[in-house]
């Protein structure tokens, strides 16, 4: 899939790199090492690798992939594509409409201004996966994708906030999959809905195919 007309690629090496994107669309690979990496201006795909990595995209929209590690990600103004990779991250879309995936470990999603859509999977042997969305706003059009059937689930309020949680047959067996603050249960399972895990394409407006996201 092209990704566009213009676009400056680099790829870091195995140390502490700290990158800045042109004025272009620009597709950045941390590599190895803690690595900070900026988009700049453009739409730019932006990759941590191994490592414990600052991902921030810029004023457009984005697609930022963690990878590996505990990894923070801002995506900036714009409509932007988070997604967390292994372990423990903290994903912050900024304005816009983002895409939120925290994927494995247990990770802080925050979505701030827009009507963003934050996804909670359940991922085979991963014990402690439970992720935290820390400003669900309804009123705004906050969504909640989630990989298993709705109809699976329990809703539950604790205090101010909802517990999302696959049932078992026995309440030991239970999986929670998310903790939703601030936020009713009510407004939680209506905003919810089932997504197909496998088949989560990058959104219209970005100017990149589905590649980007299978790279790595």
């Amino acid at each position: 899939t092209e990704l566009s007309q213009e676009v400056f690629g680099v790829l870091g090496l195995e140390g502490n790199d700290e990158i800045t994107g042109s004025i272009l669309n620009d597709v950045i690979n941390g590599n190895q090492g803690d690595d900070s990496l900026n988009g700049g201006d453009s739409s730019d795909y932006l990759r941590g690798g191994k490592g414990f990595d600052l991902l921030s995209g810029g004023p457009d929209s984005d697609i930022l992939n963690g990878n590996l590690d505990n990894d923070t990600l801002f995506g900036g103004r714009g409509d932007d594509f988070l997604r967390g990779g292994k372990d423990s991250d903290i994903l912050t879309g900024g304005e816009g409409n983002d895409i939120l995936i925290g994927d494995a470990g247990t990770d802080n999603l925050v979505g701030e201004a827009g009507a963003d859509t934050f996804i909670l999977t359940l991922i085979e042997n991963e014990e402690d996966n439970a992720d935290t969305i820390e400003d669900f706003n309804f009123s705004e059009g906050d969504r909640i994708g989630i990989s298993v059937q709705i109809s699976s689930l329990s809703f539950t309020q604790e205090e101010n906030n909802t517990v999302i949680q696959l049932e078992g047959e026995t309440e030991e067996d239970n999986i929670i999959l998310g903790t939703v603050n601030n936020s009713t249960a009510e407004e939680v399972r209506s905003a919810s809905f089932f997504v197909d895990f496998t088949t989560i394409s990058v959104p219209d407006a970005l100017p990149f195919g589905d590649a980007a996201l299978r790279i790595g």
